[in-house]
């Protein structure tokens, strides 16, 4: 695993805010925790409602929250 791999993988722990690639147009949405991670694949849940995702995600799928502008 490539040193910023390693380093992304690590910030993908339970309770962890994401954003995620859309499936549809690539970009990213805010709002997404991570709830399990399963064969380098990880779990999602909704942090509006707590409900988890049907789908796995790739890592590629994700990174953390983008700065507010304050």
């Amino acid at each position: 695993m490539a040193h910023g791999t390693r380093a992304a993988a690590e910030q993908l722990v339970p309770g962890n805010p994401v954003e995620v690639r859309t499936r549809f147009d690539g970009t990213w949405v805010p709002g997404y925790r991570v709830c399990g991670e399963r064969d380098g694949r990880y779990q999602l849940e909704r942090c509006s409602d707590g409900v988890e995702l049907p789908v796995d995600f790739d890592l590629a799928e994700l990174r953390p929250p983008s700065p507010t502008p304050s």
